[in-house]
């Protein structure tokens, strides 16, 4: 499955802000097993917003669009997708009545303009907010699917994994895979250093990928396993991991997500030790 990401926002084109939901969906859809062909930004324009979806259905299957379905006037997503697709909006009145809910709850002051957060193309498929007030939907056309969430971070971060994931799982079921994960970390060699104590492994032949991160002073390695069951995803990471450790143990300090300075802290917790620090200050 090919999926592309389309980021939409005049914030976005201006530099207001920067673009995270795209990384955060890459990494999730990798993660899947699933490749991202492309990824674009686009102003929020009626004409630019069908005509970048447009393209990007060219190329995949999938287009995961994020931003615009707030309550303002620059907010036209949902209104630009139904107009590419000559589709009615409609009004979804458990989703509306959810939103006045929350405004209730927090005493806020109904104002009509959000009703507009609960209107969605006819025929589209709704995908919850839990984190917030806008839902998202999907939407099949010729075959192929687009999903529309806020462009709101922590709402993409919630509504990706939880709401489009499993509808893609569902429509896409050949696709699925098991994914094994591990992270390692190492501090004392520089990236080029770790790739060519690691050159000599075949991690292609082993069913892994491998990823280089230099956070500098560290290098950080992801090591992924997609494979058709568990258990086997399970072992080729494990393989994978005995292989970069045979050649990196003395410069790994961490194999997960535990920072330097955690690691530090619990060795001298466990060793019952004690650290001062004194900070030098020039004063300006």
């Amino acid at each position: 499955m090919k999926i592309a990401i389309l980021t939409i926002g005049n914030e976005l084109m201006s530099g207001r802000i920067a673009d995270t939901n795209s990384s955060f969906i890459a990494r999730e859809a990798n993660l899947q097993g699933w490749s991202v062909e492309a990824m674009l930004s686009v102003e929020d324009n009626f004409a630019a917003i069908k005509s970048r979806l447009n393209y990007l259905l060219t190329l995949t299957d999938v287009v995961i669009c994020t931003g615009g379905l707030g309550p303002t006037a620059d907010d036209i997503t949902t209104e630009a997708i139904a107009q590419a697709f000559g589709l009615p909006l409609y009004t979804d009145e458990k989703v509306l009545n959810h939103i006045k809910g929350i405004f209730t709850q927090y005493n806020l002051v109904w104002i009509e303009n959000n009703t507009k957060q609960a209107m969605f193309p006819r025929g589209a498929e709704v995908i919850a907010n839990p984190v917030g007030t806008a839902a998202g939907f999907a939407l099949q056309s010729a075959g192929k699917w687009i999903f529309v969430i806020p462009g709101v971070p922590r709402e993409t971060q919630k509504m990706f994994p939880e709401g489009v994931v499993p509808i893609l799982r569902r429509e896409f079921p050949e696709n699925e895979q098991y994914i094994a994960k591990q992270t390692i970390k190492t501090f004392g060699l520089g990236e080029g250093a770790v790739d060519k104590t690691l050159a000599d492994v075949d991690f292609a032949a082993l069913g892994v990928n491998i990823g280089f991160y230099p956070i500098f002073p560290e290098n950080h390695l992801v090591l992924v396993s997609r494979q058709t069951t568990k258990k086997a995803a399970e072992e080729k990471l494990k393989l994978a991991c005995d292989e970069v450790t045979a050649r990196l143990n003395k410069y790994i300090f961490s194999y997960g997500e535990k920072t330097l300075e955690e690691i530090v802290a619990d060795l001298l917790k466990e060793k019952k030790l004690t650290i001062a620090v004194a900070e030098s200050c020039t004063g300006g």
